[in-house]
């Protein structure tokens, strides 16, 4: 049950991208952004069949997954038509998207019940990453009415992304850096639907952050020029 609301909450990630897609006058953002997650897919899928993630010896995870997803992400955020839609979209959208983090982390904690994960990633450990969902709820209605302004948000982002750093740490820590004897049960994790926690959901998340301190740097390079 745990891994199908791995999947469905991924599904629900890849569809909330189309908001902000569909605010670029031209059809063509969205053709890429289809092309784009289908692309993205079938590599996750390759590198899962390779078998490669079974060796813990090497961090591949984040070799072949979150660096790339990052690159991406970073590459696909700076071309000129993401920007045109990304001005079209309210500051507070991006920040409200971060709050299915709450979900995630007791998607986390479910996982831990079912003794994929130890309870060291999860809220009762070294994950922190429920403050974020929580407090994106605050911020994007702040946002909205206007009480907190890009400077406030900038830092939101930068703390939020240190507390997601934090938390790839500690999962890195027991899959990698760990003299813990791994489960074939923890192993599961390295395997679908659970390998779409880093391979989806933590994009999204980092995703969604650079698209906030974007916006943010645009709000204050127009209150540089008024």
């Amino acid at each position: 049950m745990i891994g199908f609301t791995f999947l469905l909450l991924s599904v629900i990630m890849m569809v909330s991208g189309f908001l902000i897609t569909r605010n670029n006058p031209t059809a063509s953002l969205t053709a890429k952004y289809i092309l784009l997650l289908l692309l993205w897919t079938t590599y996750l899928i390759l590198v899962v069949n390779t078998g490669l993630l079974m060796n813990l010896e090497v961090p591949y995870i984040p070799l072949l997954i979150i660096v790339p997803a990052l690159t991406v992400i970073f590459l696909g955020t700076s071309r000129p038509a993401f920007r045109v839609a990304m001005g079209n979209i309210p500051m507070s959208y991006p920040v409200y998207v971060q709050s299915f983090r709450i979900l995630v982390e007791f998607m986390i904690y479910g996982a831990f019940l079912e003794k994929v994960l130890p309870e060291s990633v999860t809220f009762k450990g070294m994950n922190y990453d429920i403050i974020v969902g929580v407090s994106a709820l605050v911020v994007g209605l702040l946002i909205q009415k206007g009480k907190m302004r890009w400077k406030g948000v900038l830092a939101w982002n930068f703390i939020s992304l240190l507390v997601l750093g934090m938390t790839i740490y500690s999962f890195a820590t027991f899959f990698y850096f760990s003299d813990a004897q791994l489960s074939d049960t923890n192993l599961r994790f390295l395997n679908f639907p659970y390998i779409l926690l880093p391979g989806i959901l933590v994009p999204y998340a980092l995703f969604y952050h650079l698209v906030s301190i974007r916006k943010c740097l645009t709000e204050r390079s127009s209150a540089i020029i008024d």
